[in-house]
């Protein structure tokens, strides 16, 4: 079955198209800048050197079209799309196809992540347009950590808050700790469904999972992918007051705070050289 795998960011668009059995990679690519006035779009087929352009990308769904009208050119076909949603909110536990109602609810927790789930919903809005036929499937970052008990989900906030806003520990992630967490087990030869795990995700987002018994118990993300460890760009868990007194200090508001913590902070924010570990 040969699968395009979509991977929208806040700013980027990602795909694979692939065999499902055998995982032969038939092209991949990646469009870069979406929002800017000018973006880059880079596309390989069958292993070979990537090819690279200016496009113009307003948005994700411009992205996308321009990554199918690249596909229709080869001889490649598709049987489905897979999608990866960074906010399931409450909804999700799994997988799920996708129809008018799973739409509605990646739509209605789309405030949660607002930088994510608004342009992948419009990627999926886009392939369902222009190909009815093939199937969608959303996969959701989120889904992995709704085993997480409410003692290590719930914050200790007025509980008004989590009723009204669902104001609570969502994890992400979570596709890669599944894995990673199953993939350890196997070659350590352990029982998955009975061990305990700490799987680490290292990138310029990172997080740890607490895997027991197979399931996700606790993990270091909480409410958006901010919390945590130190990251490329992210500060990680901070006290909530510092980032409160260089807000009244600096005459920051909310938002420029938020970008702050988020887009010049971690790595990058200590050493002010790179994101890049390397660096």
């Amino acid at each position: 079955m040969n699968v395009l795998v979509v991977n929208a960011g806040s700013s980027s668009l990602k795909y694979q198209l692939l065999d499902t059995d055998t995982r032969e990679v038939f092209a991949k690519g990646n469009c870069e800048r979406i929002g800017s006035d000018m973006g880059i779009f880079g596309h390989s087929e069958n292993g070979g050197a990537k090819q690279t352009e200016e496009v113009p990308f307003p948005d994700h769904r411009s992205a996308i079209a321009c990554v199918l009208e690249e596909l229709e050119k080869t001889d490649f076909t598709i049987d489905g799309i897979g999608h990866r949603i960074v906010q399931g909110g409450w909804h999700f536990d799994d997988s799920a196809v996708v129809d008018d109602e799973v739409m509605a609810k990646i739509l209605e927790v789309a405030p949660l992540a607002p930088l994510h789930n608004y342009g992948e919903a419009a990627a999926i809005e886009y392939c369902r347009e222009k190909y009815p036929e093939l199937p969608n499937v959303a996969v959701f970052d989120t889904s992995f950590h709704q085993t997480i008990p409410a003692m290590n989900y719930l914050y200790a906030l007025p509980h008004a808050y989590y009723e009204k806003y669902r104001v609570r520990k969502y994890g992400f992630h979570g596709t890669s700790h599944h894995y990673v967490a199953r993939k350890g087990a196997e070659l350590a030869g352990l029982d998955y469904e009975k061990s305990k795990i700490v799987t680490c995700h290292i990138g310029n987002g990172a997080s740890v999972t607490a895997v027991l018994d197979g399931k996700s118990y606790d993990t270091s993300m909480g409410f958006s992918p901010l919390d945590g460890l130190v990251m490329g760009t992210r500060c990680g868990a901070i006290d909530a007051s510092a980032i409160t007194f260089i807000g009244a200090k600096e005459g920051m508001s909310y938002a420029e705070l938020d970008e702050m913590m988020n887009k010049r902070s971690g790595v990058q924010g200590m050493t002010d050289l790179s994101s890049d570990m390397r660096d």
